[in-house]
């Protein structure tokens, strides 16, 4: 048996001398147990106690809201049985003869017993203009006195009904705060003719003086409130009459937004209360109750002192129980922990521990000799394993590897065949499949690879290409070290490589949207450029055009001048195209939406395409789509389909292929997630195709944007397609573009898909100048535009009045005394804008008619182009023509109005 145990101590066991135990088993054990009971009694109380408290917390509160509605229900019946005894008088009692004379009406008042029992503040009969008949009990020098500034004489007039005042303080000498309430006298033709009223005395002790001294509690009170906020009754006289402001208190705050029954909040003097609120029925009073918290919960903060002392005795009868048997179970193991500790000094069998202990002590002191027989022989096989179970637990998410200095595989992950598509075996069979595996542009990065280290002296990992044995392609995350044994000699290389196909995927789909949202954020700062300009361009235009009319209106048709400012008016109108093109791009041109069949659309315009593009390019319309009601407006979108033929027959010089082509497209998330702007739902898919020469992907980027062309210079103004994309996204739409140099183009525009029925086309027609006698208000804060709009009314009999701004328009509508029939207001101004202007005046002149001028609109009255609902505007330039026509038509409008009426 002696040569079968080790002759000295296993390096395992010596801690056990060198830091001794601070707590012995027999004390940790007792700790553990106790502390486990302690928790378990305690989570229990603790929930019994929770719940005990939270139903004696109900019970409270429900007493105390019970209490508090018995004392508005017997407050509303006072007031109830008040009222119908006033009104009882009044409509049996009182008669004509009764008010006949002060002294009469004296005499009524004074022997009325039930009424002074009721009515502590007096009787009193009102003359229907409010002046005192009489009063009971008399009092001198006031027959006659006017009451009718009060609300509650007033009132009763108007509703010929009886009521219940609001508090006030009473003008007799008490001056307590008083209740009228009244009760309207009736003649034999239903006329009032004198007002029976009752006065209380909030403070008397038949109604609320004995409330108000009521205890809720011992340190408890009531108060009373008006919905107002006005404390009416209160222990603390000198809070009556004053008003609780809004944020004192929340509680309160509450009640005034509906709110009854019982909450906690902290009181006005930093109490914590718990405060009860009801409303009164016959008035809109509120009532409430405030008892301190500490008070109301005492039974309860006193419940759980007694439950506390009793789990302190538990708990020290319990931890001497527990000590004792601790001791006694853990006897054979303290004797194990005192032979572990000596082990060193003993040798040959006395190192073997002996026990007769039947349970896990026995079974440990049984492993504890077997551990000693077999622990040097299991020293040497240790080592290899460590360095084995290094490798695993640090690439075990990975297709790792362990390579000898002379290439071969030592050791290969079985997870190798899932990233490679190669069994284990065939990689320690060869070698080098390693090394073939890796993309023919990366080897040369794979064979003389380093790997560089962080800040922290991690090795930082490298990214390459390898082809699977199916042959796909994949992207691995490389990391790999070398390792040596205690020596220092080498043992090879351990690497991992992690699959990151998915992550550069990811990584190359964030660079693409990144790239969408960048071009969105580009031609969404183009278009804002574009409206600007175009705002002030309009400007400009209206002043050429509006002179030019008005001179040519005024030439003879022999002038030698005539014709020169006929070429200026035609250069103007042609600049107003212009400008028209750079509001469609911005969406700021002002559109009407009707609910259109697209596909006719496209048919009525086949003629006209086939002219345009010419008999080299053939064309070919396909209306596939069976849902083709969209809701735009028609003449844009024929600009929309002219600018794009215009725009293939450029890109086919030589001749070539037109395709128009619709069809109906249901976008699910995933395709709307990859096309930005677009939702999910049904459109009709409008695609125009051409077999020219197609674009780089440079330039696709940039075809939207104004001005940008590839033509030569004076062939084109780079504003057709960024006028498409404007009116496209105008109407809710979408546009793509797909090309390839030589490939031809096409742009697939998607608009979504309408269910209102389709609207017929209206014919337009020109109005005349028409004349007027109107008087109307022009603003704009272009002084030319505005005395361009008066040169051309004011000689066809309109009365003008100008301002160049809001706060000038109000002026001169306040001090202009006549009628204002027009305001004929700018959109856009600098402080005030038309639509706030024409809010104000309209506050101010309800009967004046609002058109509005503007060269683009905003979100003032109109919202991506789209007018409000019955706005009037006139786009600018501004033409006499325009001017006039659309003033005939809101007259005519008007007057057919006034003629429904």
């Amino acid at each position: 048996m002696d040569t079968c145990l080790p002759t000295t101590v296993p390096a395992l066991f010596l801690p056990i001398t060198d830091k001794p135990m601070k707590l012995t088993m027999k004390t940790r054990l007792t700790l553990a147990i106790s502390l486990l009971f302690l928790c378990l009694m305690g989570a229990t109380s603790f929930f019994v106690f929770t719940m005990v408290k939270q139903q004696l917390k109900e019970i409270i509160s429900t007493e105390q809201t019970s209490i508090l509605a018995e004392m508005t229900d017997s407050l509303d019946e006072k007031l109830l049985h008040a009222q119908s005894l006033i009104v009882a008088v009044a409509t049996t009692m009182v008669s004509e003869e009764t008010i006949a004379s002060a002294e009469t009406a004296q005499e009524f008042l004074d022997p009325r017993a039930a009424l002074h029992k009721t009515f502590d503040n007096h009787i009193f009969l009102f003359t229907p203009q409010g002046r005192l008949i009489a009063e009971s009990p008399f009092l001198p020098n006031r027959h006659g006195l006017d009451f009718s500034s009060r609300p509650c004489l007033k009132n009763t007039l108007v509703t010929s009904t009886p009521l219940i005042s609001d508090p006030y303080i009473s003008s007799q000498p008490h001056h307590h705060p008083v209740i009228m309430l009244t009760a309207p006298v009736f003649d034999k033709n239903g006329k009032i003719i004198a007002i029976l009223a009752g006065g209380i005395d909030l403070t008397g002790p038949r109604f609320l003086g004995k409330l108000a001294k009521k205890k809720i509690g011992k340190t408890g009170y009531l108060y009373l409130s008006t919905a107002d906020r006005t404390i009416i009754m209160h222990p603390d006289k000198t809070r009556l009459f004053t008003k609780i402001s809004e944020g004192e208190d929340p509680g309160y705050d509450r009640v005034i937004q509906g709110f009854e029954g019982t909450i906690e909040e902290y009181a006005r003097e930093g109490t914590l209360m718990l405060s009860s609120f009801k409303r009164l029925q016959t008035k809109d009073w509120i009532l409430a109750a405030d008892y301190p918290k500490t008070e109301a919960y005492a039974p309860i903060t006193h419940g759980a002192k007694i439950l506390l002392s009793g789990m302190l005795i538990i708990s020290l009868i319990a931890f001497t129980v527990i000590r004792y048997f601790s001791q006694h179970l853990t006897k054979p193991l303290r004797a194990f922990t005192r032979h572990v500790t000596e082990l060193e000094s003993k040798t040959g069998e006395a190192r073997l521990f002996r026990t007769n202990a039947p349970d896990e002590t026995g079974t440990l002191a049984r492993a504890f000799n077997t551990m000693l027989k077999k622990l040097d022989q299991q020293q040497a096989d240790l080592r290899q394993s460590e360095e084995l179970y290094r490798t695993v637990t640090e690439f075990a998410t990975d297709f790792i590897f362990w390579r000898a200095p002379d290439q071969r595989m030592i050791f290969v992950s079985d997870n190798c065949e899932t990233l490679t598509g190669y069994s284990e075996d065939e990689f320690l069979a060869d070698p080098l499949l390693l090394d073939t595996l890796f993309h023919p542009e990366d080897r040369e990065k794979w064979t003389g690879h380093i790997h560089l280290a962080n800040e922290s002296g991690m090795n930082l990992p490298l990214e390459f290409r390898i082809i699977t044995k199916s042959g796909l392609t994949r992207w691995v995350s490389h990391i790999c070290t070398t390792i040596n044994d205690s020596t220092g000699r080498p043992l090879g290389r351990r690497g991992s490589l992690a699959d990151i196909t998915r992550l550069k995927q990811a990584t190359e789909e964030q660079e693409k949207l990144r790239s969408q949202l960048v071009q969105v954020q580009k031609m969404e700062s183009i278009g804002i450029l574009a409206g600007g300009v175009a705002h002030d361009f309009n400007n400009i235009l209206s002043v050429i055009l509006g002179y030019t009319e008005i001179l040519l209106r005024q030439l003879a048709e022999n002038d030698p001048i005539k014709k020169q400012i006929q070429t200026i008016n035609e250069a103007g109108h042609r600049a107003a195209d212009l400008t028209r093109q750079l509001l469609a791009f911005s969406r700021k041109q002002v559109v009407q939406l009707t609910s259109v069949s697209l596909n006719q659309l496209i048919l009525n315009l086949t003629k006209m395409l086939g002219r345009m593009i010419g008999e080299d390019i053939s064309m070919e319309v396909r209306t596939n789509a069976q849902d083709d009601t969209v809701l735009i407006d028609p003449g844009q979108m024929e600009q929309v389909l002219l600018n794009m033929a215009v725009n293939a027959r450029d890109a086919m010089p030589n001749g070539g292929s037109l395709l128009i082509e619709t069809e109906n497209r249901e976008l699910d998330a995933e395709y709307a997630k990859n096309h930005e702007g677009l939702t999910q739902g049904r459109y009709v898919a409008l695609s125009v195709s051409d077999t020219g020469q197609g674009m780089s992907q440079e330039i696709q980027t940039k075809i939207f944007e104004p001005f940008f062309t590839t033509k030569e210079r004076g062939k084109g103004t780079g504003l057709g397609l960024a006028m498409v994309y404007g009116i496209v996204k105008q109407l809710g739409g979408h546009i793509f573009v797909y090309s390839e140099q030589g490939h031809g183009t096409t742009f697939k525009i998607f608009l979504p898909v309408t269910r209102q029925k389709i609207e017929t086309a209206r014919e337009s027609s020109t109005l005349p100048l028409s004349r007027g006698n109107e008087t109307i208000l022009v603003v704009d804060d272009t002084p030319s535009l505005k005395s361009l709009v008066t040169a051309i009314l004011q000689p066809l009999g309109y009365t003008m009045l100008e301002a160049g701004g809001g706060a000038e328009a109000i002026q001169v509508s306040d001090s202009f005394a006549g009628r204002i029939d027009i305001l004929l207001t700018d959109v856009i101004m600098p402080g005030m804008n038309g639509r706030e202007l024409a809010e104000a005046i309209t506050a101010r002149r309800p009967e004046i008619r609002v058109i509005y001028m503007s060269g683009y609109t905003d979100n003032a009255i109109a919202h991506h182009g789209v007018l409000d609902p019955g706005i009037v505007l006139i786009e600018k330039p501004i033409t006499a023509s325009k001017l006039t026509s659309v003033l005939m038509g809101t007259a005519s409008s008007r007057s057919s109005s006034v003629a429904a009426n």
